[in-house]
């Protein structure tokens, strides 16, 4: 018989930035660690660590969580999820989408789908090296237009 097809998934939570950490998915690797906190990075990286997971697309994001995934895993209906949240959230061995029976260990990894979120990634902070962030931006509008005065 015909596979019926996946019911939509519900709707993505509010991204996050939370990450989870490189050193328990062997970061350091060519797929190396996309991301790191804002309080690693310094100043601002916070802001920029938001406006990077909120312009994150859909197929970037956790189907559970909404968060950028790290180490993607794929159920065998087709749900992608962020392992460590699906692993959390399969308590009593039951996918937290459908409501059937799901293990972790029949949600492989997807390092297809991890290297294409690490290049966007790493396009997105290119991206944002190459721009001020809005707060140096609104400080300069803000300098400029008390030097001169009005007009």
């Amino acid at each position: 018989g015909a596979v019926p097809p996946l019911p939509p998934p519900p709707p993505l939570p509010p991204a996050t930035t939370e990450v989870a950490p490189w050193a328990e998915l062997g970061g350091g690797s060519a797929d190396g660690p996309p991301l790191q906190s804002g309080k690693a990075r310094g100043h601002g990286g916070g802001e920029r660590m938001r406006e990077l997971v909120e312009a994150a697309p859909p197929e970037f994001r956790c189907q559970l969580s909404g968060r950028l995934l790290l180490d993607p895993v794929r159920s065998p209906v087709g749900y992608v999820f962020e392992r460590a949240e699906l692993s959390r959230a399969l308590g009593e061995g039951r996918c937290p989408l459908t409501g059937q029976p799901l293990l972790l260990a029949d949600c492989p990894r997807d390092p297809e789908l991890r290297r294409r979120v690490t290049a966007w990634v790493r396009q997105q902070r290119a991206q944002q090296s190459a721009q001020p962030s809005r707060l140096a931006c609104t400080i300069l509008a803000a300098g400029a237009s008390s030097e001169h005065g009005p007009v």
